[in-house]
């Protein structure tokens, strides 16, 4: 189920809690918990990580692509070219996030999938300098 959420720090938050989720030639189509089909572009996409608990902390930890699992659970973190933030959570124990990641990392290599701490703050200025990076590097695959 697609919800929006608040802003934080001037960011339009969404979370989606899906069920599926295959990947195409240029998009990913994700199946959330009502049966609706959410396609999500990967031209549209800027930004891909993951976000993971540590129950110890009860803090978040954001893994670097290399580091990732296929089994590695948490929720996968997407900022579109708008600089809008998605959360999006399996439902399902089979499919995890990591695995997810990996598979939006071979369909779209050129996304940025690194976590920076400015993201969550807004600020529009290093967005913009990661947005048109991606745009360059779209643009040779």
């Amino acid at each position: 189920m697609l919800t929006k959420g608040e802003e934080i720090q001037g960011i339009l938050c969404a979370e989606l809690w899906f069920c599926d989720v295959s990947f195409h030639k240029k998009c990913a189509k994700f199946r959330d918990t009502r049966n609706t089909e959410i396609l999500m572009p990967y031209k549209e996409l800027v930004v891909a990580y993951l976000e993971v608990g540590d129950e110890r902390t009860g803090m978040a930890t954001h893994p670097e692509l290399a580091e990732v699992t296929e089994a590695l659970e948490g929720s996968l973190i997407l900022y579109d070219r708008e600089y809008r933030r998605i959360q999006l959570r399996s439902v399902r124990a089979d499919v995890r996030a990591g695995a997810v990641l990996k598979q939006l990392a071979i369909h779209a290599p050129y996304l940025f999938f690194e976590y920076m701490p400015w993201m969550d703050q807004g600020d529009p200025d290093e967005f913009s300098r990661i947005r048109e990076m991606v745009s360059v590097m779209r643009a040779v695959f």
